[in-house]
């Protein structure tokens, strides 16, 4: 009898999801779908049915029941009736009414049962301080429960009580403790009790006991709970105040390392060199590690000459993971090293000869490296894999358009129709054609593959390399026509927008290319790009620097390391005055690219700024590199005669 009645309610709940015209609407006993009164006695069903799900699926809240009183005797009736509508708020999808309907039950009932659900809700959907206030009384009913103490730890991470969540995890620290030493053992238990007491110990006891155990269970736990926090930020700055408040000597090193890994997961990379730094007496796996992370953290703050060093530092170490070492190969390759990457990588190939994405690395830099030979017997191994026939083409051609056969690496090209390579070939393609066949064969390229394309998308597609094509030879009337091609087949395409942006400004005109800029943020808010391209043309051509600087301040908060968007926020703070904001900016860009126009700004705001000596010499050193670029030259008119 129960079965059915439970089987009639789920379905029933089911139809009630998935109708189309709104949902129940529950008001003083009565049920109401679309105006129309359900029937007497399927109130009483559902009713029944709500009373049968409440006291078999949730015991404990039936136990609770018996153990409530009141003067009145009233509290059970209303304590079953805020149980029963949570269930069904929660079961119609709304969690907010659900959580609160449960939250007065938790708050009053002694059965930690509920507070446990209701806490997991609240967490799960994102109702912070109703889920923190009952994982207080959770905790409040079992100080012991480690679950309990994890949420509320969480909750008050969560919340922004770093303080609070901080002394919950030393709590839980010392509860994983007491209950490694129980499972231990009795031989070592009287060693592990002082070692959970070492704050009480000597630095000489200390110094023994880290010789046996250098790892602490709660640590361990504590830093695992953190590094899986998605609010990374918060979760570094709670294991940060944690060990400021409980330093240890024992446990210092793993201290260092946890709070390292939370940093680095944060993206606070200073704070993962300060946490790193001066850290002595690991272990060959804990220096490996720390070392790893150091070399990410520099990197991210495109300190990759410092990166490479650590690296070097333990590359023959044998706990040296491949990835670390995988690593190495790509600094190296980001600070035109390649001859020093391409031993590393042979090595890495040798031990996973079967990957073929590493294997492609291998090819790119051999062909790089003029090492032709070596390149097509690697594309011969490339080959061995169906999965990869269009990569190994794609280095084909690569490999006889460096020995000059352009009419062959241009077959090559042609055969390439996926892979990842497919729009490097379809650029190659483009170039050979241009240089064996000229203008006019181009052309006929690109309306063959126009008719060729089988769907709207990829017309539009052709559209746009047809359209880049004629704005890199500076044909704007023509390559304008071919962009609105594109935007007219594929108009929800933000790269087709800001393409055609670039050229309307490069056109001067300047109102269609901010209405372009402007078309791609209303498909894409965040395209830094866009941001920037719309910021930097305002701060050059118009008075609008507020507006101007609003745009480029987001580009960059997006892209914080972009080179490009640094500059264009180094140009904007000039114009509007700021020498020493600019200046700023405009050293960090020019640190990681040597650009004549990021050069022409930081002479200006050099000379501006009484640094005329350092000026001239970087306007000499990038006029003798670049004697023809006008950009360059304009910036002589702020160095003194």
């Amino acid at each position: 009898m129960i079965f059915a009645i439970l089987k009639q309610y789920f379905l029933y709940s089911e139809q009630a999801k998935q109708g189309q015209q709104g949902n129940l609407v529950f008001c003083s006993g009565t049920s109401v779908k679309n105006g129309n009164s359900l029937k007497p006695n399927f109130i009483y069903l559902l009713s029944s049915v709500f009373i049968l799900c409440f006291t078999l699926a949730i015991p404990a809240h039936a136990r609770v029941l018996n153990q409530e009183s009141t003067e009145t005797g009233n509290f059970k009736a209303e304590f079953l009736y805020q149980a029963l509508a949570a269930e069904i708020y929660r079961e119609m999808g709304d969690e907010v009414l659900a959580v609160e309907q449960y939250q007065h039950l938790a708050l009053e009932s002694r059965d930690p049962a509920i507070a446990r659900r209701v806490t997991i809700l609240a967490a799960a959907t994102g109702q912070l301080p109703k889920g923190l206030k009952v994982a207080e009384r959770w905790v409040a009913l079992t100080p012991d429960d480690l679950e309990a103490r994890q949420y509320l730890a969480l909750l008050y991470l969560r919340n922004n009580k770093i303080k609070l969540s901080s002394a919950q995890f030393h709590t839980i620290h010392e509860l994983v403790e007491e209950t490694f030493i129980k499972n231990e053992g009795s031989s070592d238990k009287q060693e592990k009790q002082e070692l959970v007491k070492h704050s009480q110990k000597t630095s000489l006891l200390a110094t023994k006991v880290i010789k046996k155990v250098q790892v602490s269970q709660g640590l361990t736990f504590i830093g695992s709970v953190l590094a899986a926090e998605t609010h990374r930020d918060k979760a570094y700055r709670v294991f940060a105040e944690y060990t400021k408040e409980h330093k240890s000597k024992i446990y210092y090193r793993q201290q260092k390392l946890i709070a390292a890994n939370l940093a680095l997961k944060a993206k606070n990379y200073k704070a993962v060199i300060v946490e790193l730094e001066n850290i002595k007496g690991l272990d060959s796996q804990n220096l490996v590690d720390a070392m790893s992370m150091k070399a990410k953290a520099l990197h991210k703050l495109n300190r990759n000459p410092e990166a490479i060093n650590v690296l070097m530092s333990i590359k023959d170490n044998p706990m040296v993971s491949d990835s670390s070492k995988l690593e190495l190969v790509r600094l190296f390759v980001l600070q035109k090293q390649k001859k020093k990457a391409l031993p590393i990588l042979e090595k890495l190939i040798v031990k996973h000869e079967k990957n073929y994405d590493l294997l492609k690395s291998l090819i790119a830099l051999q062909i790089d490296q003029r090492q032709l030979t070596k390149a097509e017997a690697s594309i011969d191994k490339l080959r061995a894999s169906k999965s990869y026939l269009h990569d190994a083409d794609y280095f084909s051609g690569e490999v006889l358009q460096t020995k000059g056969n352009l009419k062959e690496a241009l077959s090559y090209y042609e055969k390439v129709s996926g892979g990842s390579f497919l729009r490097n070939a379809h650029q190659k393609a483009i170039f050979i054609t241009k240089e064996t066949q000229g203008n006019k064969g181009l052309s006929r390229y690109f309306e063959k593959k126009y008719k060729a394309s089988k769907d709207i998308i990829n017309k539009a597609y052709w559209s746009k390399l047809r359209a880049d094509s004629s704005f890199s030879d500076k044909d704007y009337p023509q390559a304008l026509v071919y962009y609105n091609q594109a935007i007219k087949l594929s108009p929800l395409n933000p790269r087709y927008y800001y393409r055609r942006g670039l050229l309307h400004e490069r056109m001067r005109k300047l109102d269609f290319a901010e209405k372009d800029f402007n078309q791609v943020l209303s498909i894409s808010k965040n395209d830094a790009d866009a941001l920037n391209a719309l910021g930097y043309m305002l701060s050059v051509n118009t008075k609008r620097l507020d507006e101007a600087k609003t745009y480029i301040r987001k580009a960059h908060q997006i892209k914080p390391h972009d080179p490009l968007i640094m500059d264009s926020l180094g140009f904007v703070h000039f114009k509007s005055g700021d020498l020493t904001e600019a200046e700023k900016y405009l050293r960090k860009a020019f640190k990681l690219i040597k650009d004549p126009e990021v050069a022409s700004h930081l002479i200006s705001v050099l000379a501006e700024n009484d640094k005329q000596d350092e000026a001239l010499r970087l306007y000499q050193e990038m006029t003798e590199k670049y004697p023809n670029n006008k950009v360059l030259h304009e910036a002589k008119q702020y160095l003194q005669n």
